[in-house]
């Protein structure tokens, strides 16, 4: 089994999906968690972001619209619970 890793950056997010699509959470009030399968491609550096629960994607074409519309994330980065399985 892997270990998690926390995300505190957009960086660091960068880093862990320039390769594929990579599974990530969010966790929100113990045992509640909303999981994220994030790519970061570093060519035309636009995001993809599917939500498996309700089976959506969002597409980014910059880190300015990610992190405008993405403020989940960014929140849960801030407080040190955004994890990467």
């Amino acid at each position: 089994m892997k270990e998690e890793k926390r995300i505190r950056s957009l960086k660091e997010l960068k880093e862990n999906c320039k390769n594929g699509y990579i599974e990530f959470y969010v966790l929100s009030g113990g045992m509640i968690r909303g999981s994220r399968d994030i790519y970061y491609n570093k060519k035309d550096k636009s995001w993809c972001v599917w939500y498996g629960v309700c089976d959506v994607e969002s597409v980014y074409k910059n880190d300015d619209e990610f992190l405008n519309e993405e403020f989940v994330i960014i929140e849960a980065m801030k407080k040190g619970c955004f994890l990467r399985y």
